[in-house]
């Protein structure tokens, strides 16, 4: 299986005309594992590159593409989906059941703590899904000033998560493109937004679900439902 997947994708560096590259593959696979970094940097070395959907089980691997590869710092010309962790091949359907295009998309799954790669790769992103994450209490310890452009977002099966904004750490409007907020499976979830609420924080929200959240106590403030009212009147 690795001599065969080596075969075909040892020498990717050699198309150096290629702009579209996708590499969809169960990252649980040991063969996988042991080429992954090397095909990361081939495929990082690739400067017409304008799209790319691709697995990285280890944030390392996608740490070598992010710092040296010259389709990515071009910015807004790549589109990708990128999956990260120790995932199957399920994890790239996650996020095309929302109604938009699949471009830009990040799934962070079985993986721990803040990496400050992930936070660049939130940058760009439009639709985040982070699924079995382990080491953040809330969806803005990955630095909610990074999630400007997110449409959508996913949080599934992350068990340490109490809230997803804690409004008094911030200083100004957050999440202000966010059109849809899809929470499942998350047991210690007590509200969605904690404290302060800033002028333009989520105010093109459209869709909001709540599944399995049996300690959720409020879903937002006071702050919060005013807030919302005020953008609608």
């Amino acid at each position: 299986m690795g001599s065969h997947i080596h075969n075909q994708l040892g020498n990717v560096s050699r198309f150096v005309s290629l702009e579209e590259f996708s590499v969809v593959i169960d990252s649980s696979k040991k063969s996988w594992d042991k080429l992954v970094e090397t095909i990361s940097k081939e495929v990082a070395s690739l400067e017409k590159l304008t799209s790319l959907q691709f697995c990285f089980p280890k944030v390392d691997c996608l740490e070598i593409f992010v710092t040296t590869s010259p389709a990515w710092k071009k910015g807004s010309c790549l589109t990708f989906q990128f999956a990260v962790g120790d995932h199957d091949l399920t994890c790239f359907q996650i996020l095309k059941s929302f109604d938009y295009p699949s471009y830009k998309c990040l799934t962070l799954v079985n993986s721990e703590g803040v990496n400050p790669v992930i936070s660049k790769v939130l940058m760009e992103t439009l639709a985040f899904a982070l699924i079995n994450h382990k080491g953040v209490s809330k969806l803005s310890d990955f630095g909610i000033e990074n999630m400007d452009n997110m449409l959508v977002c996913l949080i599934e099966r992350c068990d340490e998560i109490e809230t997803i904004i804690n409004g008094d750490v911030i200083t100004k409007g957050v999440l202000e493109c966010l059109e849809e907020l899809s929470i499942n499976s998350v047991l210690k979830l007590e509200s969605i937004w904690e404290g302060l609420v800033h002028l333009g924080s989520l105010t093109q929200l459209t869709t909001l679900t709540l599944t399995k959240c049996p300690e959720l106590k409020k879903i937002f403030s006071n702050g919060m439902i005013q807030h919302f009212l005020n953008y609608n009147t």
